[in-house]
């Protein structure tokens, strides 16, 4: 067992102070690799099997989800690389579940598009069982802003003041720190929502306290949650924990294939379809370049929204 633990932790300092890896992911590494261990036990890592290792990939997506499990697999094959590379495996240098990265790469399931009515019926589903969830997918429609940048964002960075009247709200384009503004117009749904996220944080507030509760202040997070804001957690959300909400409620209103994204994908999708330029668009959805925009933007959902359309179109005449 000693073997293993030295170069573990050799490997984990190498990341923290080469690498500049922050504490959290240091210790999801050393998570990461323990489980590996355990997976193999008196195992060599150049003695392990392309087949063992598939073995373990179904067992992991059985309780986690594909991304997930990439990176569990992603850490473990850099720990082997680095382990080869500094003398630590001794004999047969060539190992095929390290090797061969891209063949055994897990491929992630296709985006679901929905056409918008689909995709707005969905979202008002939801709505019905956890309005607070609901509130930060109609707000992705609205401004073209990721989850995360909806429940980072702050009253600080709404400029209104007092009262629903027009203002501007700040959200993070992209990972360089850059900002965009979107305006509030005054009667907007965009306007509505931020005025019931409002509400809806004083009634969390309350709920809690057992009082009428407190208005949100300019610290606290736009888009509330269940429980509001806490003070070991101020943002009350996370990235992974809205996503398995959405997921969560979407399950119990029977949409299964329904998960956080599907609205950002379906939206770029269909204004791409009315005619709106790759520009524009891209502006909208905050991308750093078209090539990116293009992954987003889905042929056959594009096919399947025309069809659609038209078979729609056609019942209609014949009616």
């Amino acid at each position: 067992m000693a073997r293993y633990i030295l170069p573990v932790e050799k490997f984990l300092r190498y990341c923290k102070n080469n690498e500049g890896l922050d504490p959290g992911t240091v210790q999801d590494y050393r998570r990461d690799l323990w489980r590996l261990r355990r997976r193999f036990p008196k195992r060599s890592l150049q003695s392990i099997t392309v087949k063992e290792i598939d073995a373990w990939t179904e067992e992991l997506l059985k309780d986690k989800s594909r991304s997930y499990a990439n990176n569990i697999l992603g850490r473990c094959r850099r720990f082997a690389r680095w382990c080869r590379l500094r003398g630590f495996i001794r004999g047969e240098l060539h190992m095929p579940w390290v090797d061969d990265m891209r063949r055994l790469r897990i491929k992630p399931r296709p985006r679901q598009v929905l056409p918008l009515s689909d995709l707005i019926a969905a979202i008002r589903r939801i709505e019905r069982k956890a309005e607070h969830v609901a509130l930060v997918l109609w707000g992705m429609l609205l401004t073209g802003a990721r989850p995360q940048a909806l429940i980072r964002a702050r009253w600080k960075h709404v400029h209104m003041p007092m009262g629903p009247i027009p203002g501007l709200i700040e959200l993070p384009a992209l990972k360089h720190g850059q900002v965009a503004t979107t305006t509030i117009t005054r009667g907007s749904l965009l306007e509505a929502i931020l005025m019931r996220a409002r509400d809806l944080y004083r009634e969390f507030h309350g709920r809690r306290a057992g009082t009428r509760g407190r208005y949100a202040t300019k610290r606290d997070p736009v888009f509330p949650t269940r429980r509001g804001a806490s003070r070991i957690n101020p943002g009350g959300w996370t990235r992974g924990t809205f996503c398995n909400a959405v997921r969560r409620y979407a399950n119990s209103q029977a949409l299964p294939n329904f998960v956080a994204y599907v609205s950002r994908h379906s939206v770029i999708t269909w204004l791409r379809l009315q005619g709106m330029d790759a520009d524009k668009v891209q502006r909208y959805a905050r991308h750093r370049s078209l090539r990116t925009q293009e992954a987003y933007v889905h042929n056959a959902g594009i096919e399947a929204i025309e069809a659609q359309q038209t078979i729609e179109q056609a019942i209609r005449g014949i009616a």
